[in-house]
């Protein structure tokens, strides 16, 4: 079964919050690894997977962004800590886990 993911990304000093939605989780995070992927990428290495939500539909997946994105920080930090509140790296990328 396909699923597509609603994520939360973060820098290494948690200090800022990237919302995204993806089919392949794997592949948007080395994605977002790659500096030259997006403005917050670059700005924010290292990027860290802090949240995240499956959905059988990508377009569910889409709206629940879109639906996280107008919310305040401390609404989105309060979803994150009651998932993961010791904000743990929720999906490790090495060199080698390219897809192939």
């Amino acid at each position: 079964m396909q699923f597509a993911f609603l994520y939360i990304l973060t820098n290494a000093s948690r200090t800022y919050l990237y919302v995204g939605a993806a089919e392949n989780l794997t592949e948007a995070l080395q994605e977002h690894r790659q500096t030259a992927c997006s403005a917050f990428s670059k700005d924010m290495q290292p990027v860290h997977l802090i949240y995240f939500e499956a959905f059988r539909n990508p377009a569910l997946a889409r709206s629940r962004a879109d639906e996280i994105l107008t919310w305040k920080e401390r609404q989105k930090w309060q979803l994150i800590m009651r998932a993961n509140p010791c904000l743990s790296e929720l999906l490790w990328l090495d060199s080698e886990s390219t897809a192939a």
